[in-house]
């Protein structure tokens, strides 16, 4: 097991790796959203527009074919629904089933999912986290394109080639004694001046900036889950063709065979084999100083979030070229559209307040000069 340096260090290295692949997919993104919002300008435009007495208009057409396709999900999306396999329980699928409509319905799961859909067309992706707070109660939250890193090697949309990632937000004090149950004296010294860092004194995720909530910054909590591997305890019952995954200790492993036995199972007929499997280590940083660290923390053996990602090429190397959102592709057809509606009111405006030349007396009534149309005079 790493220990709590190793840990850390294993963060940033992890941290910069990333970092320097989705640092400019993270710029692009920025942009992307800043375009959706109704500024596609860069400041060049800006400071041009200044200098010829312009003011920067925009007419925004991305926005309504963004909500279109967000809204089309929001009407269509499914209900998630269980099903037993090769002879599998009824009424367990079942139960699963009617636990997760009730987590979705009264976590407001369908629209933090709907939420990271929209996010996905305006930077890119979002992710999706489930996680269980000290209550045990489940929950989802939205991260945007700014809150989280992943493994740039990663080629397939549901990770299962994805080593790492990180996730960042920012969180009061209350809420992090409800992440980090047992953290509470620790917690409560951040920012008086008696613990080993300061709030505020971090440089990471620049494009995710900290909030502050009455004048008090709020905490940086981030989450580190790695792929990796360990060596599990297998008991064997051999007569039945059975398997059960041991997850105690070697004393209680013996204890429990013993109990087998007694109950009637030859010794000849229980076995204990060893066996690799993958699963995902999680660490958990409060500014910077780690405050949690497990292995499958959730009992599912795989990274608890899951990406919504709109167009992907994992075949290019660039991160900020393969990974795009559906704005990236409509900035240049806005960008021309508004130039080209700035130049129009421009020209209209001229009109407006220009003089009309024509030779005396060539116009039998003076109000034809403002008349349009087919053998008629022009303004």
């Amino acid at each position: 097991m790493a220990t709590e340096r190793d840990r850390e260090s294993d963060f940033k290295e992890a941290y910069d790796q990333s970092m320097a692949a989705f640092g400019a997919w993270q710029q692009l993104a920025k942009n992307d959203l800043k375009v959706y919002l109704g500024d596609p300008w860069t400041p060049k435009d800006k400071l041009r527009f200044i200098k010829e007495k312009r003011e920067a208009m925009s007419f925004p057409l991305i926005r309504r074919i963004v909500k279109w396709i967000s809204g089309y999900e929001r009407d269509n999306m499914l209900s998630i629904r269980f099903d037993p396999i090769e002879g599998g329980d009824d009424n367990t699928a079942e139960q699963f089933t009617t636990i997760n409509t009730w987590v979705m319905s009264h976590r407001n799961g369908y629209n933090t999912r709907s939420d990271g859909f929209e996010g996905c067309l305006k930077a890119g992706m979002n992710l999706i986290n489930v996680y269980n707070d000290r209550n045990s109660d489940t929950s989802l939250d939205r991260f945007g394109y700014n809150q989280f890193l992943l493994d740039p090697t990663f080629t397939r949309r549901d990770l299962q080639d994805c080593h790492y990632g990180m996730m960042r937000k920012y969180i009061t004090k209350d809420d992090a004694k409800m992440l980090l149950p047992g953290k509470e004296s620790f917690i409560n010294k951040l920012g008086t001046g008696t613990d080993s860092g300061t709030i505020g004194q971090d440089d990471k995720f620049p494009y995710y900036p900290r909030p502050m909530l009455y004048g008090d910054k709020l905490l940086a909590y981030d989450e580190f889950q790695q792929r990796t591997t360990i060596e599990q305890k297998i008991i064997l019952i051999k007569p039945l063709n059975k398997e059960i995954i041991w997850k105690g200790s070697k004393a209680a492993l013996d204890r429990q065979i013993q109990l087998l036995v007694q109950q009637g199972l030859p010794p000849e007929m229980l076995s204990v084999i060893s066996r690799w499997t993958d699963t995902v280590e999680i660490s958990t940083f409060l500014e910077g100083q780690e405050t949690s660290n497990g292995i499958d923390l959730f009992g599912i053996g795989d990274l608890s979030f899951t990406p919504i990602i709109a167009y992907f090429d994992p075949d290019f190397d660039r991160m900020e070229m393969k990974l795009q959102s559906v704005v990236r592709g409509l900035v240049d057809s806005q960008r021309a559209a508004d130039k080209r509606m700035m130049s129009m009111m421009a020209m209209f405006e001229q009109q407006v307040g220009a003089g009309l030349d024509y030779e005396e007396d060539a116009l039998v009534d003076d109000e034809d000069a403002f008349t349009t149309g087919s053998g008629k005079p022009r303004l």
